[in-house]
């Protein structure tokens, strides 16, 4: 059926087409061209296995190109084939068992066409390419206005049913699809949540985020039903927009070719401009606090872990602000975005500095998002766990979690213009009163604080300028192909990052929402995980997660200004920890952890045995305080280490204990400041 025709088929995205012929019978020529993929794949298998024996230690990275550009080109338009996975090229055994109706449906009539042969035996290249084809051909062999496809223990309800059938996977690929017909409106239902289908008569609406393919046809229309879980509209809108994305099938990459580095870019340092302090009447503070700090082996906010002189983050954050309202004599506003793993804890902890003020002014919740199978793109279940089931959706929810918790609103109905936000494990983000004049004087709608890339930061994110309109973007590194790695490392070239340190218009951020539809259409970012993060042999799934800084190509006119360093100061790692304990950093009079000036604005990069990953076992390595790293470069430890107190390091110094059990550095200074030498240093 041609886009546009008055039967639109529902969650018809990224099917695959081949090249030539019509519409009819196009999806029967699909499967012809899955059948054709059974001897290409077992010509590649033998071809592969051939490379084993003779190269067993050659990776397959170029003939995993070479076919992914033939079935592209050749074979199956418009598919993307992740690495060669031998599983999906294993010969599937396909049965089909029709529940419903009386349409014959069968292996050979849904599989073959009306003037194909039987395929009972079919080649999975790409098991979602495989279902998009399936879905079509019922769509096409039953004539109803919706086709619903999901996993067998998936529970479905619809309104006139049509016809239903149920196929089975057999061989590696092992699989229960249930394919459901249907004119009325329903539902499909899992354990954590919902895709809804809102059918209607006369056809459907086409959805407010449209991701159809490139004939223009729209994707079904989804929700995300709440059971319970207090998902608010904005939060649905944001996930509708991001599994929109997935199902489209559209690349979430952004590939160097689409993209030019930012040569030049104001600085903080640079400008003539008067802070105005009454500026921060109509400006709030924001902080992400959402983050439990589990890759550090934490079980609560990371936020409550201890920094520096007994303080934790939550401290410092706390005194930094009531600083600011002595040195200007105003009520600054301060606000957090919690998520629902940190906020008892961090409303506990801050409940002896009252002056932040309670409530709903000092906190909203981030939202949470379903995860969804890798298979099929359906909710993820997970009954020994249902919390397993959930993720957070990035720290791009910030948006979303104003809107729907009624932050935004509130704000503006106070008076307030404009937010500073920035995370909580950033003990030098604090409120400038030069860059908050800045960015009221220079009206832009947003504002990035960047820095100075140096190769302790070349596997994060940077600022890129887009080809096509010529605004900024940041590229993350989910979002980079793996043939572009070499460039987006290259810090000479993309010389500035993202210190997510951000100034928003807040009017601006309610007229975005009004434009898009109640949510903002910022690039998704796939991450692939397991249902049970513990358990790798559990369900994969992908959590689709979003990036605040990715706003800045949302807003026409937005803005980076470059800042020193000492403005970025986070932990993520306990080889940010340990530097920031040491005296590399100073805290300040109004609670700030800067670099000290002696290191000319670069960190120290340490890089810490895998054994002192987590916080405890790294506080084991320094009972008596970190060592000195003011005049460190680097600083690598290997095998299990202590350093007694005194303990200096200059340069670039490796240490190193390649025997069994606790050995101790003894107090001295080690390493010397000739560049480009290590001192290696035996226990």
């Amino acid at each position: 059926m041609a886009a546009g025709s008055p039967r639109q088929r529902s969650g018809d995205c990224a099917r695959l087409r081949p090249q030539g012929g019509t519409d009819d019978g196009q999806a029967g020529a699909e499967f012809k061209q899955f059948a054709h993929l059974r001897r290409l794949g077992a010509v590649v298998t033998m071809l592969m296995l051939a490379m084993i024996v003779i190269k067993p230690n050659r990776g397959f990275g170029a003939s995993t190109a070479r076919l992914d550009d033939n079935l592209q080109q050749g074979v199956l338009r418009g598919a993307r084939f992740p690495a060669f996975d031998f599983e999906r090229l294993m010969p599937t055994a396909v049965e089909v068992e029709e529940i419903f109706g009386s349409h014959g449906l069968s292996t050979s009539r849904l599989f073959g066409g009306a003037a194909s042969p039987e395929v009972s035996r079919l080649y999975l290249v790409d098991p979602h390419a495989f279902v998009q084809a399936m879905k079509r051909r019922f769509d096409d062999l039953t004539g109803a206005r919706n086709v619903v496809v999901a996993r067998d223990d998936t529970l479905i309800k619809v309104d006139g049913v049509v016809a239903e059938c149920r196929v089975k996977l057999r061989g590696r690929s092992r699989a229960e699809y249930r394919l459901v017909a249907f004119n009325g409106g329903g539902k499909l239902r899992a354990a954590a949540g919902a895709w809804k289908y809102d059918g209607a008569a006369g056809g459907r609406e086409a959805p407010q985020a449209r991701a159809g393919g490139d004939d223009g046809e729209p994707m079904a229309q989804l929700r995300v039903e709440d059971e319970g879980g207090g998902l608010n509209d904005a939060a649905i809108a944001a996930f509708k927009y991001n599994l929109g994305v997935l199902l489209s099938g559209a690349s979430t990459m952004i590939p160097e070719s689409a993209i030019a580095p930012v040569e030049s870019l104001p600085e903080l340092a640079g400008l003539d401009v008067a802070p105005d302090a009454a500026l921060l009447k109509s400006t709030v503070v924001l902080k992400l606090n959402g983050g439990l700090g589990t890759g550090m082996g934490l079980d609560r906010a990371k936020s409550l872990l201890e920094v520096t002189n007994g303080n934790t983050f939550l401290d410092l954050i706390a005194k930094q602000v009531a600083s600011m309202k002595k040195q200007h004599d105003t009520d600054l506003a301060f606000m957090l975005m919690n998520s629902f793993s940190t906020s008892k804890d961090t409303l506990a902890a801050l409940a002896k500095y009252p002056e932040l003020c309670t409530g709903d002014d000092l906190e909203f919740v981030q939202n949470k998002a379903p995860k969804v199978t890798a298979a099929d793109f359906t909710p993820a279940s997970w009954p020994a766990e249902p919390s397993h089931e959930w993720c957070p959706p990035g720290h791009g929810d910030l948006y979303p979690a104003m809107l729907g918790s009624g932050t935004l609103e509130r704000l503006l109905a106070k008076g307030f213009k404009y937010m500073f936000v920035s995370n909580s494990d950033n003990l030098g983000a604090t409120m400038d009163l030069t860059l908050l004049t800045h960015f009221v004087k220079s009206k832009a709608p947003f504002m990035m604080e960047v820095a100075t890339r140096t190769d302790a930061d070349k596997k994060g994110g940077h600022l890129a300028r887009d080809v096509k309109t010529g605004g900024l973007l940041l590229r993350e590194s989910a979002q980079c192909p793996d043939e572009d790695e070499k460039a987006f490392q290259d810090v000479t070239k993309y010389k500035f990052f993202n210190t997510n340190n951000l100034w928003l218009d807040l009017q601006a951020l309610k007229r975005i929402f009004e434009k898009h539809g109640g949510c903002i259409p910022l690039p998704v970012m796939k991450n692939s995980k397991t249902v049970d993060p513990r358990d790798k042999a559990s369900t994969a799934v992908l959590q689709l997660e979003t990036a605040m800084g990715a706003a800045l190509s949302c807003f026409e006119g937005a803005t980076a200004i470059v800042v020193p360093r000492e403005r970025f100061a986070p932990v993520k790692t306990t080889n940010d920890l340990l530097a920031l304990r040491s005296d590399a950093y100073q805290l300040t009079k109004d609670y700030r952890i800067t670099l000290d000036p002696a290191r000319k604005g670069v960190p120290p990069n340490i890089k810490l045995d895998g054994r002192y990953k987590f916080v405890d076992a790294m506080e084991t390595m320094i009972p008596e305080g970190a060592p000195s790293l003011l005049r460190c470069t680097s600083l690598a430890v290997h095998g299990e280490v202590a350093f007694a107190k005194g303990v200096v390091f200059i340069g670039d110094v490796i240490v190193k204990n390649g025997d069994e059990g606790l050995k101790t550095l003894a107090a001295g200074t080690y390493g010397s400041d000739t560049a480009g030498v290590p001192a290696v240093i035996e226990l």
